[in-house]
């Protein structure tokens, strides 16, 4: 069965929704008014240049900043375009790479970022195929994942919901909890520096059991809610060291299908198993519970 890709707009946000037969397997909300810059190509001016060369600020106009990242050394006041690769608001800068050296022309943005549908196009399966929904009126052309497709129509206002179940499912991801078989439970906390996850092992059972239901069912949580990352996990103490590459094996199968590929760099003595998933456009906390900082 093709996936399906349907998007509205509800409230001032953008919501595109991939789903695979019946099951929400990615979600994309975002501003329409202010959106994650998240993908956005600008053409800056290099101001201070940090040690090392490869790292600077970047002057992009309007009195906007992007801090910068290089594989080759940077020169003060030389022109340059970057892609942003994260958007963290929050009183942070956003923060770029360095896609070509030496660019000509205004400063400012060249490439806005995508929005929510494009977004969800990025997140197929390369050679997936699927059709597109606006508005739950038009049924549009299939299209592959490994190429990106050529719309041609517009948004479609009105009509019928896109589909039935979102707002459903996006009460149940705005909860911080995620409950588990067995009255176990996840709760998921982002700060502005990391993500904190808690393991709630419910009516009690073996930890490593618990604790594989939990990471499996995180690498779930973390992709639709679209949290990037430092993520920090407090799971339940296990026994032995093979328990903990168990539980980093587990993560790992489970997140295999993860466009942003997550991975789990492995578990502290404290028992904290530490995640890193990269920064892939807006999350769903600041769409749906906290506005944008």
């Amino acid at each position: 069965m093709a996936a399906v890709i349907t998007y509205d707009e509800k409230d001032g946000w953008g919501r595109a929704a991939l789903w695979r037969g019946k099951v929400l397997t990615d979600l994309f909300v975002d501003s329409l008014d202010d959106p994650d810059k998240t993908g956005a190509f600008y053409r800056g001016k290099v101001g201070r240049v940090k040690e090392g060369q490869k790292t600077a600020w970047l002057e992009v106009g309007d009195g906007q900043r992007v801090y910068v990242e290089s594989k080759n050394p940077l020169q003060s006041g030389s022109l340059v375009t970057c892609r942003i690769k994260s958007d963290l608001r929050g009183g942070k800068a956003p923060q770029g790479v360095i896609v070509k050296g030496e660019a000509d022309g205004a400063l400012g943005l060249i490439t806005p970022p995508p929005r929510p549908w494009q977004r969800a196009i990025e997140a197929l399966a390369a050679g997936e195929k699927a059709s597109l929904v606006f508005q739950g009126q038009a049924l549009w052309t299939s299209f592959e994942g490994d190429s990106f497709p050529q719309i041609k129509a517009s948004l479609r206002e009105g009509g019928k919901p896109v589909h039935p179940d979102l707002d459903d499912q996006i009460d149940v991801l705005s909860s911080p909890m995620a409950a588990l078989a067995g009255g176990a439970s996840l709760i998921i906390e982002p700060t502005q520096a990391f993500v904190a996850v808690d393991v709630n092992g419910g009516e009690g059972g073996n930890a490593l059991s618990i604790n594989l239901l939990a990471v499996r069912e995180l690498a779930r949580q973390i992709r639709l809610r679209n949290l990037g990352g430092i993520i920090l996990v407090d799971c339940l103490k296990m026994d032995s060291r093979a328990d903990s590459s168990k539980l980093v094996n587990a993560f790992a199968r489970a997140a295999a299908g993860d466009p942003a590929k997550p991975y789990a760099a492995g578990i502290t003595k404290l028992g904290i198993l530490e995640i890193v998933r990269p920064h892939a456009g807006p999350s769903l906390f600041p769409a749906c519970l906290k506005g944008r900082a």
